[in-house]
C-alpha cells in the first residue's frame, strides 16, 4: 500500500506543476492578446499568493479535519477550477478572479504532502516527490507550447491542463483511504534542538528564522527565473513566442530529472552537501542563461540551472524534521513555505516592476542577488543554535 500510495502522491505533485509553469510561459502571449501590460503579471501571482498563504499556514488544522488525503483532492478541484476559468478568460480582470481558487489549492497541497512525505518517507521520496513536481512544470509549458503553435490561441492550452486536473481529482478521490495505511517514520532522534509544537517558542529560534528565509530565497530565485524567462528570451534575446515558452519547459523540465538523479545521490550524499553544490551550480546557469546569444545557449543555461536548483527545495524540506523534531514539523514546514510563498507577493510583483520600467536583465540580476542570499542563510544555520 505504500507504494501505491507514492504513486498517488507523485501524480499529485505531477499535476501541482502544471499550473505553476504554463502560467510563464504562456504570458508573452497572453498579454499583447489581451492588451494588458506585461508588468501587471506581478500583481495577478500576487493575488494567487494571497490565497496560497492562506492555506498553507491553514494546512495543519485542515489536514486533522479532513484527512491529508481528502485535502488533496478538494484543492486538486481548486485549481482546475481557476485553470478552467483562466481557459475562458477574454479579459485580464477574469485572470485576477481565476488565480484565486489556483492560490488556495495549491498552497494546501503543497504544505500537506511536504509533511506527510518528511515524515513518512525518506530522503530520496522527497526528492522523486518534488522530481514529478519539475516534470509537471516542463510538461505545462510544452503542451501550451505545442497547442499555441496549431492554433495561434493561448485558451487551448489552459482547457488542456485544466482537464489533467479534473482527472487527477477522480485519482485522488477514490485514493482517499490509502492515506491512513502508511505509519510514520521516526525522525529528529539525537538532535538536542528539537522545538516543541508551540507557536511562540518556534519563532522565537533562530535557526527558524534563517530557514524561512532561505526559503523565501529560493523560491523567489527559482519561480522568479521559471516566470520571466519567456519574457527575457523574447524581449532581450529576440526568440519566437513557441520558441521561448518551450525554454521555461526545458528549465522546469531539468529541474524535474535532476531530481530523479537526485534521489539516487541523496542515499550517499548528505541533503546539507547537495544543497550547497546546487546552489552555485545554478548560479552558473543563470549566469549563462543572460550570457546567451543564441537559442542553444539559453537552452543550456536554464538546463543547467534548473539542475542546480534541483536538490535545494527538496533538501531543506526535508531536513525540517531532523533539525527541529517531529512534533513541530508541519507547523514548521507550513511556515516555512509560506514565506517561500512571500515571493509571489513581494518578490515577484517587484520583479514585474522592474521588468516594466526597466528591462529583463535586471530582473536576473535580482534572481542571482537572492542566490546569495540562499548560500549566506543555508551555510549560517548550520551554525546557529
Amino acid at each position: 500500500m505504500p507504494v501505491l500510495l507514492l504513486v498517488v502522491i507523485y501524480l499529485t505533485f505531477i499535476s501541482l506543476g502544471l499550473p505553476d509553469a504554463v502560467f510563464g510561459g504562456a504570458w508573452p502571449a497572453i498579454y499583447p492578446a489581451l492588451n494588458a501590460n506585461v508588468g501587471i503579471a506581478g500583481a495577478l501571482t500576487a493575488v494567487a499568493t494571497v490565497g496560497t498563504l492562506v492555506s498553507t499556514l491553514g494546512a495543519s488544522n485542515l489536514s486533522r479535519k479532513f484527512g491529508v488525503g481528502l485535502l488533496v483532492a478538494l484543492s486538486t478541484l481548486l485549481t482546475a477550477i481557476g485553470l478552467i476559468g483562466l481557459s475562458q478568460a477574454d479579459h485580464i480582470a477574469w485572470f485576477f478572479l481565476w488565480m484565486i481558487p489556483i492560490g488556495f489549492g495549491g498552497g494546501a497541497i503543497d504544505a500537506a504532502l511536504n509533511n506527510y512525505v518528511a515524515t513518512h518517507y525518506q530522503a530520496h521520496h522527497m526528492n522523486w516527490m518534488h522530481a514529478c513536481w519539475g516534470i509537471g512544470a516542463g510538461i505545462g509549458p510544452i503542451i501550451f507550447a505545442l497547442s499555441y503553435a496549431q492554433t495561434q490561441d493561448w485558451h487551448t492550452g489552459f482547457t488542456l491542463v485544466a482537464a489533467i486536473q479534473f482527472a487527477l481529482v477522480v485519482i485522488l478521490l477514490v485514493a482517499v483511504p490509502l492515506w491512513a495505511k502508511v505509519r510514520a517514520r521516526k525522525a529528529g532522534s539525537g538532535d538536542t534542538t528539537l522545538i516543541p509544537d508551540n507557536w511562540r517558542i518556534i519563532l522565537g529560534n533562530r535557526r527558524v528564522w534563517l530557514a524561512l528565509f532561505s526559503f523565501l530565497f529560493y523560491v523567489s530565485a527559482e519561480i522568479g527565473t521559471g516566470f520571466w524567462a519567456a519574457t527575457y528570451a523574447v524581449t532581450i534575446q529576440h526568440i519566437p513566442v513557441a520558441q521561448a515558452a518551450a525554454l521555461t519547459g526545458i528549465y522546469f523540465g531539468s529541474i524535474g530529472i535532476s531530481r530523479i538523479v537526485c534521489g539516487f545521490l541523496v542515499m550517499k550524499l548528505s541533503n546539507e552537501l547537495m544543497i550547497r553544490a546546487g546552489i552555485l551550480i545554478g548560479v552558473a546557469g543563470i549566469a549563462l542563461f543572460m550570457a546567451g546569444g543564441s537559442f542553444a545557449t539559453s537552452v543550456l543555461g536554464l538546463a543547467l540551472a534548473g539542475a542546480g536548483f534541483a536538490p535545494v527545495f527538496p533538501g531543506m524540506i526535508h531536513e525540517t524534521p531532523r533539525r527541529f523534531g517531529a512534533a513541530s514539523s508541519q507547523k514548521l514546514i507550513s511556515l516555512q513555505m509560506a514565506f517561500g510563498y512571500t515571493c509571489g507577493l513581494v518578490i515577484l510583483p517587484l520583479l514585474g516592476l522592474v521588468a516594466a520600467i526597466s528591462s529583463a536583465t535586471v530582473v536576473f540580476a535580482v534572481v542571482l542577488a537572492l542566490l546569495a542570499g540562499l548560500l549566506f542563510t543555508t551555510e549560517k544555520i548550520k551554525h546557529q543554535y
